[in-house]
């Protein structure tokens, strides 16, 4: 653990089943001071995280130690927030994941047509899929892949 941890205070807590407590750093404890610095932008210098770039590696790269990675999720609310950034591999597979399906936008009018659960075949790609949801206000139809679009 980061020498940073070593000031915190000592509490007893209980790991798992263990029934003997053991003293460990309170890590919730929080400095007012925190929020003092991270507001004033002195103390920021804008870096661009490189690809497959991690937060023990880019504070080696700043500070020559690898101590100090946790101050960048510390002072950064979207890292905070949203974790450290994918590589764009690894976006690209998170995307493919969380989004699934095609989506076919048209200017025609579709309210009677391409129902949701209604298989489509594409006339030039030969492509197979099912409607999953349509949305009529953008003319847009959401089809699942089943495997098989193009």
């Amino acid at each position: 653990m980061s020498k940073y941890f070593e000031s915190f205070p000592l509490l007893s807590y209980n790991f798992g089943d263990n029934e003997n407590p053991s003293l460990f750093q309170n890590l919730t404890s929080y400095v007012d001071i925190v929020d003092g610095v991270k507001d004033d932008i002195a103390f920021y210098e804008k870096m661009t995280i490189e690809e497959y770039e991690r937060p023990d590696t880019l504070s080696f790269k700043l500070y020559g130690t690898t101590d100090y990675y946790w101050t960048f999720f510390l002072l950064n609310d979207d890292l905070k927030r949203s974790g450290w950034p994918l590589s764009n591999r690894d976006l690209l597979i998170k995307a493919k994941t969380d989004y699934p399906n095609q989506v076919i936008t048209t200017e025609d009018t579709i309210n009677n047509i391409f129902l949701p659960n209604d298989n489509v075949i594409g006339l030039v790609s030969g492509s197979t899929g099912t409607v999953v949801k349509r949305y009529l206000d953008l003319g847009q139809i959401v089809i699942s892949n089943n495997g098989n679009f193009k």
